[in-house]
């Protein structure tokens, strides 16, 4: 095991920050997140009017005042729209995109299986709590994450 870290150390001491040359990262670092941030706002104003919606606010609304009604486009608009942010380097949290998209599933299918409000809400917030548990790999999470929408 010592073996190990005197291979690792070796590596480290090989590593020379001298011969980076910062200004040729300036550039993208720059460019690539505004052209996300514009790409997303670009998809917004195109395919939803303009009304994106933000955060787990929306989905606690949508359980008290929608009957757990989740509108279709939520199915990928959330999902997109995160893409584009984060894959352009911007600094954006997935949690609420993907808790969305999960009740969205959730609340679609049990629209079409014709569940009730009670049932329904059920399934908005499973599809919430499997998002959450399945994207970050922690199921204890998303059973706190159910309790607090159900």
């Amino acid at each position: 095991m010592c073996s190990c870290f005197e291979e690792w150390g070796k590596f480290d001491s090989e590593f020379d920050l001298s011969d980076f040359n910062s200004s040729a990262f300036t550039f993208p670092a720059f460019v690539f997140p505004a052209l996300g941030i514009f790409l997303t706002v670009l998809f917004a104003q195109a395919f939803l009017g303009g009304h994106l919606g933000r955060g787990v606010a929306n989905i606690i609304y949508t359980i008290s005042r929608k009957a757990s009604r989740v509108e279709r486009d939520k199915l990928y608009s959330q999902m997109v729209s995160s893409i584009l942010t984060v894959g352009f380097g911007g600094s954006a949290g997935l949690e609420a995109p993907i808790a969305s998209t999960g009740s969205a599933i959730g609340s679609h299918a049990a629209r079409w299986l014709r569940f009730n409000e009670k049932e329904r809400t059920l399934l908005l917030a499973c599809g919430a709590a499997a998002s959450i548990s399945a994207i970050f790999n922690a199921p204890i999470a998303g059973v706190i994450l159910l309790s607090k929408y159900y």
